[in-house]
């Protein structure tokens, strides 16, 4: 392997992240995860639920800084997940559907917004958006939403999470 070493300025750090926590995602109003993402303003020319309106595919993909979304790196906990299995806006099968993602099982949302492909490789060009997802989640939680724009599309959502047995107790959750 070959490598090289760049000498780098002394105020130069960490690259900064975005994080959403679950207090800023309840307080969004946002009722999925593409909903979510949709409203940061690095978040651009992803394929969202307004574009798939009539297209056939319920494919939702997020792209940072309209780079793509094959070149935007999700991870879920800090892995990655599968590609989507069919074809995405871009005619590539090689992004993540964020329809997989209830947006109620989601603790808080990591976002690099910077290209980070030295680090994660190339499908991190235009940055990472990590999924955190809650751990020991005790009851249930249950989202639904409803619009009918007039002389427009109705849209029915659900999103559930529910959660028993304790971590450190029972061993499971």
């Amino acid at each position: 392997i070959t490598g090289s070493a760049i000498r780098r300025i002394a105020v130069e750090g960490a690259l900064p992240v975005q994080v959403l926590k679950q207090e800023d995602i309840a307080r969004s109003g946002a009722t999925s995860v593409t909903d979510l993402l949709q409203r940061l303003p690095a978040i651009q020319g992803g394929f969202g639920e307004s574009s798939a309106v009539g297209s056939g595919s319920a494919f939702n993909g997020v792209s940072i800084h309209n780079i793509g979304e094959q070149r935007t790196l999700v991870l879920l906990n800090g892995r990655r997940l599968a590609m989507y299995g069919g074809q995405s806006f871009t005619g590539f099968g090689a992004a993540i559907d964020l329809n997989s993602l209830p947006v109620s099982a989601i603790e808080r949302v990591e976002i690099l917004t910077d290209g980070a492909s030295a680090l994660y490789g190339a499908d991190a060009i235009a940055g990472v958006v990590n999924f955190i997802t809650k751990r020991d989640v005790q009851g249930g939680d249950v989202t639904l939403g409803y619009s009918a724009p007039k002389g427009g599309a109705r849209e029915k959502r659900i999103s559930g999470t529910f959660g028993f047995g304790s971590l450190g107790s029972d061993g499971f959750n």
